[in-house]
């Protein structure tokens, strides 16, 4: 019953429903309809709108993925350019590092060529003379060093209880070392005797010396310190000439010995006329030095550009890596050791170019002041002059072949121009002395050379501003 009733009223309801839809007008039914037609173009347009944004967020997100692969891309490519050039880098490090290691050995090798070469013209151009001497200090040094190992070890082999009869042998057959037992009172009896002896032969003793002037303070001090003498005794035997006169006085056997640069064809030439040999020994190292304006940038010269500059086929600073500067050539006064060193040492007398006389300077003082105003001047002198002078500083000391001139690479000859200054004698041609000479008087010459190398020689001529000669 209740269900029949339940649907008896909704098939009213939807007949009043009907009748309400069959009421609508046309005008309405065509609002509508136009309303149903907008939604629905406006609904198409909005999916048409939704499909696009999400293309277009399709296509930037497609971007950025391709430009981030992009990146990544160029990013190990470039990492990759980088590790070859560093890899390029460390092997062209390496590679320049072993080239300059190698360029290091080889003149570190060309070096010691270089010193071994030296040493060995040095020992071949030593004379007779030279060779004594040193075979005597040699056997000075060593002869003492023997005896005592010689004697240490027969006491370590024969043992300590054989000791008082090795000493009593020692002491009969070596009488330096009887000395090591004597008393006091022995002893001062054998220094009295001994210095009475000394004092006999300085007595006899006369040895005329003659030389540079320069070198006279040196010799006059020397003969002093080796005749033990006191006072200004010893200052009649010493005599100071240019170069030239020495060698003269030498010949003609006013002087026993002289020291000077070494001698020249023609003083040679006087020599043997006279029948003399002259013989000569090495006793001190010197430099003959090149100087230029201090604010000249050239540090360096070689031995050919010194050549051009001073034979005229060089005449600017910048040919030689300098400024744009005409080169004002110094040469020295015919007379002087530094002219004689320059046709030695450099260019020879006769390629040397011809020059005004206000060129060619006097001393080495004078030199220093013409070049400290001349900024494309060059001048030379013996870095003994040079060092010694109060405006030194003025110019500066240009190294030569790479070599600065300094008392390091003087005395032990690495600096190219490095000279020497002899002690000489003169003795006959078949090695006798000469007439009028006595033997005593030939030995109390090799005496003073050999005094002069010693180590107390060589101190004094350091204390008066010379650079020791040095065999090493």
């Amino acid at each position: 019953m209740v269900n029949n009733s339940k649907d008896a009223i909704e098939e009213e309801a939807f007949e009043i429903k009907k009748t309400k839809k069959s009421k609508q007008t046309p005008e309405e039914k065509a609002v509508k309809n136009k309303q149903k037609v907008e939604r629905a173009a406006n609904a198409r347009v909005r999916r048409a709108e939704a499909q696009v944004r999400r293309a277009e967020q399709a296509s930037r997100d497609k971007e950025k993925s391709s430009e981030k692969k992009q990146k990544e891309k160029d990013k190990k490519a470039s990492n990759k350019i980088k590790a070859q050039e560093k890899k390029v880098k460390q092997k062209e490090k390496k590679q320049a590092q072993k080239e300059t290691g190698k360029i290091k050995k080889q003149e570190k090798k060309e070096k010691l060529e270089a010193q071994k070469m030296q040493k060995k013209a040095e020992l071949a151009a030593r004379t007779p003379l030279q060779k004594r001497v040193d075979r005597k200090l040699k056997m000075k040094r060593i002869l003492p060093k023997v005896i005592v190992l010689l004697a240490l070890g027969i006491l370590v082999f024969v043992g300590v209880r054989f000791g008082s009869q090795l000493i009593h042998f020692a002491e009969e057959k070596f009488p330096a070392i009887s000395s090591l037992h004597k008393t006091d009172s022995d002893k001062k009896a054998e220094k009295s005797a001994d210095q009475k002896t000394e004092k006999a032969d300085e007595e006899t003793a006369e040895l005329y010396i003659g030389g540079n002037t320069a070198l006279k303070d040196f010799y006059s001090e020397a003969l002093k310190e080796f005749l033990g003498s006191e006072g200004k005794e010893t200052e009649k035997y010493c005599s100071a000439f240019n170069t030239g006169d020495a060698y003269k006085s030498l010949i003609a056997g006013k002087q026993d010995l002289i020291l000077a640069a070494p001698p020249t064809e023609k003083e040679l030439e006087m020599a043997k006329k006279a029948k003399l040999e002259l013989q000569k020994a090495p006793v001190l190292n010197g430099g003959f030095v090149f100087l230029v304006h201090k604010d000249n940038p050239v540090e360096s010269l070689t031995m050919p550009q010194l050549k051009g500059i001073y034979s005229g086929t060089i005449t600017n600073w910048k040919e030689l890596g300098g400024k744009d500067e005409p080169i004002v050539a110094y040469q020295r006064a015919e007379n002087t050791g530094s002219q004689r060193g320059m046709y030695q040492y450099v260019v020879k007398k006769e390629e040397i170019m011809k020059t005004s006389i206000k060129m060619k300077v006097g001393d080495t003082e004078a030199v220093v002041k013409d070049i400290s105003s001349e900024k494309g001047g060059i001048g030379y002198s013996y870095y003994y002059y040079v060092a010694r002078l109060k405006n030194k500083n003025d110019v500066k000391m240009i190294a030569v072949n790479g070599v600065e001139p300094a008392k390091e690479t003087i005395e032990y000859a690495q600096y190219p121009l490095t000279t020497y200054t002899y002690v000489v004698i003169a003795e006959k041609e078949d090695g006798s002395s000469m007439e009028g000479t006595k033997e005593e008087e030939r030995l109390t010459k090799i005496d003073f050379i050999r005094w002069l190398l010693s180590e107390d020689g060589q101190k004094l001529a350091e204390k008066k501003g010379f650079i020791k000669h040095s065999n090493r």
